[in-house]
C-alpha cells in the first residue's frame, strides 16, 4: 500500500489522499508504523528526504535539512496528494518551512495537537509527552508547534536498548512485545510519577505500534501521528467522495 504511485496531476483522485515525508533510508518497522503497508486501511504515499537520517533530523537540524523537506513536500504535492504527515515528530521544527513551500495541509508532528488538548484539558490536568531524547526536544521545537510556553512531563525513551535495537532491526523476534513492554512501563511509570495526566502524547513515531496497549494499561487518552492521520484522511476522504457524487 505504501509505494510511491506514478505521478499524477494534482487534480487526479488516482492518487492517494495522504502523503508522508519520510527519512532516505527508514524502515518499515513495525504495523502501526507511518509507511508500514499494514498501518492503513486506505493508500499511502511515501516521499523520501533525501539526506534525512537521525543525525539530520533529530540530533542536529540545519535549514538545508527544512529546505529538503519543503522540496519533498512539493514533489507529494504534484503527485497529487492532499496533505502530509512526517514519520519524525521532531521534525516540526520543520513546520514552517514545508507549509511555506505548499498549498497543502502538512502536520510534521503530534506535538501540533498540544495547543489544543492544553485549551481543552483543565489546568490542574497534566500532559504527559512520550519523545525520543528528551534534550533534543528543545525550545525551538515548542515554538514551532505553536507553544509559548512547555509545561509537560515529559520522558525520552532514546536510551532505552530494547528502542535502540528496533531501530537498525525493527522485524527481529519479539519486536513487538518487547515494544509494548516498553510503551506500557514508560507510560504506567509516567502516571506514577504524575498522578494528575490527563493526556499522553506520543510523539516518537516508533511507540505508535504500541498506543492501543499503552490507553489499555492507563484507562488514559493517548495521541500519536497515526491518530491525527486519520482524522485528517476523513476530511478529505469526505471532500473527495462528495465531488465525486456531486454533493
Amino acid at each position: 500500500m505504501s509505494e510511491p504511485l506514478e505521478a499524477t496531476s494534482a487534480l487526479d483522485d488516482a492518487c492517494p489522499i495522504m502523503g508522508v515525508l519520510a527519512w532516505e533510508n527508514e524502515l518499515e518497522q513495525l504495523p502501526g508504523n507511518l509507511i508500514h503497508p499494514q498501518t492503513f486501511p486506505f493508500d499511502v504515499h511515501v516521499e523520501r528526504v533525501p539526506g534525512a537520517r537521525y543525525e539530520t533530523v533529530v540530533a542536529h537540524p540545519t535549514e538545508a535539512m527544512a529546505q529538503a523537506f519543503a522540496q519533498a513536500a512539493v514533489r507529494a504535492e504534484k503527485r497529487g496528494v492532499r496533505f502530509l504527515i512526517s514519520t519524525t515528530g521532531l521534525s516540526v521544527v520543520f513546520q514552517r518551512a514545508v507549509t511555506e513551500a505548499v498549498r497543502i495541509p502538512v502536520l510534521t508532528s503530534s506535538l501540533l495537537m498540544l495547543p489544543m488538548w492544553q485549551r481543552m484539558l483543565s489546568p490542574r490536568t497534566k500532559i504527559g509527552v512520550i519523545t525520543a531524547g528528551v534534550p533534543y526536544l528543545t525550545p525551538e521545537h515548542y515554538r514551532a508547534a505553536g507553544l509559548s510556553s512547555a509545561d509537560f512531563h515529559v520522558v525520552g525513551i532514546n536510551r532505552s536498548a530494547v528502542f535502540n535495537k528496533l531501530a537498525v532491526d525493527p522485524a527481529h523476534l519479539g519486536a513487538v512485545d518487547a515494544l509494548r513492554d516498553l510503551g506500557v512501563s514508560v507510560a504506567r511509570q509516567m502516571l506514577l510519577d504524575e498522578p494528575d495526566l490527563g493526556l499522553i502524547l506520543i510523539e516518537v513515531t516508533g511507540l505508535c505500534a504500541v498506543a492501543a496497549d499503552i490507553r489499555l494499561a492507563t484507562g488514559l487518552p493517548v495521541l500519536d501521528i497515526v491518530e491525527c492521520a486519520f482524522l485528517m484522511h476523513n476530511i478529505h476522504f469526505q471532500s473527495r467522495w462528495q465531488r465525486q457524487h456531486g454533493v
